[in-house]
């Protein structure tokens, strides 16, 4: 079986991730995978540090003919059974490249967001025809699929995203970095928060619920771990002056962006997810794997990951005082710490581990095939 996986993003979170990882576990069981990706991007360089064969391209636009005719040339020259795409603007560049060979390559998509706007009219209907499968990557996110877009429910299906527990455990290794770089004494917590720096994110609440927890809890370091990918980092600067306010400079780090998250999520003693709202939240996957205590927002698909006091603690966007109170109640409970966390990593472990998860994207590839 041979497979191209495709996603022009600009930026590097869940998604991006999630194709590098998915692209890695087809190769590990024998499937031919090649990649096309955005040039000079965060994800071009791991598909390059992962040694997953990729073309490099730069769209101009979301109608740019020339690459539509340079995807045409590769599927020609690759000859793949399945085109995966996982961003949902590249499709109106990936379709009609497809169009031009004919029914085959089979092209599927994976929606990695909330979709909201409609897509029913006849530019759309005529191109999601071509889809054979849409994967949501959870429920909510299915219905929404349904709701919003032109396709019949019979080709959506949800595939919830994984973790490869193991793997993420030995790239975290011994722990210790955020010890060592900011000098953080063995005997203060740690809590944290992991994300693109942006509003919707939620690191502006985190700064909030930290100045209010510190005003309880003395031995407690706060860290914001991610970069701003944007021009001058305008969110970083304002993340910054809000913790000179709050007069909180030596009690919260920010590392800027990071190649090794797991050997920065390793040392946390929390880990804190606040986005207003969030379709999946891989990174809750990777505290689990880690048995790291979460608190993240009762939005979007994080409730279909996690289980409010049984493996996490649930908590209303925007809400940095009801934040505050839940990183207390952990600070000062251990053995709930210690539920959390063991509950956790058995749901990652039994629900979302990513050798289970590849299987699931290669038995829909072969029903494609089969038909």
């Amino acid at each position: 079986m041979k497979v191209l996986q495709i996603s022009f993003s600009k930026s590097y979170g869940g998604m991006e991730r999630y194709m590098v990882e998915v692209s890695k576990g087809l190769i590990k069981n024998g499937v031919e995978v090649k990649a096309i990706c955005r040039k000079d991007t965060m994800l071009e360089n791991a598909l390059f540090d992962e040694n997953i064969p990729y073309f490099s391209l730069n769209p101009i636009n979301y109608i740019d003919v020339r690459t539509v005719m340079k995807l045409k040339e590769i599927y020609q020259n690759i000859n793949p059974d399945i085109i995966h795409s996982h961003t949902s603007c590249d499709l109106g560049l990936i379709i009609p490249a497809s169009w031009l060979c004919g029914e085959k390559p089979y092209v599927v998509f994976t929606m990695h967001m909330d979709t909201h706007y409609s897509k029913h009219d006849l530019y759309h209907e005529l191109l999601f025809r071509k889809l054979k499968k849409i994967f949501a990557i959870t429920d909510r996110v299915k219905k929404e699929v349904m709701d919003s877009w032109p396709v019949s429910s019979g080709i959506v299906k949800t595939l919830y995203n994984g973790c490869d527990v193991d793997e993420f455990n030995k790239r975290a290794g011994k722990g210790g970095l955020l010890r060592k770089r900011f000098d953080i004494p063995l005997d203060y917590k740690i809590v944290g928060i992991v994300g693109r720096l942006e509003k919707p994110k939620g690191q502006d609440t985190f700064i909030e619920a930290c100045a209010y927890v510190k005003r309880e809890i003395d031995k407690v370091k706060f860290v914001v771990i991610g970069g701003d990918d944007r021009k001058g980092e305008p969110f970083l600067n304002y993340l910054k002056d809000r913790v000179k306010e709050l007069q909180m400079s030596d009690d919260v780090y920010f590392t800027g962006r990071v190649a090794n998250v797991a050997g920065f999520l390793k040392d946390l003693d929390i880990f804190v997810m606040l986005s207003h709202c969030e379709a999946f939240g891989l990174v809750i996957l990777e505290a689990f794997s880690l048995k790291k205590p979460v608190i993240a927002t009762s939005t979007g698909g994080v409730q279909e990951i996690v289980s409010d006091s049984v493996d996490g603690l649930l908590v209303p966007p925007n809400e940095p005082f009801l934040t505050k109170d839940a990183i207390i109640r952990l600070l000062n409970d251990e053995t709930l710490r210690n539920k959390l966390s063991e509950n956790g990593y058995h749901k990652v472990k039994t629900h979302f581990e990513m050798k289970d998860k590849i299987y699931e994207v290669m038995n829909e590839y072969n029903l494609i095939l089969q038909e």
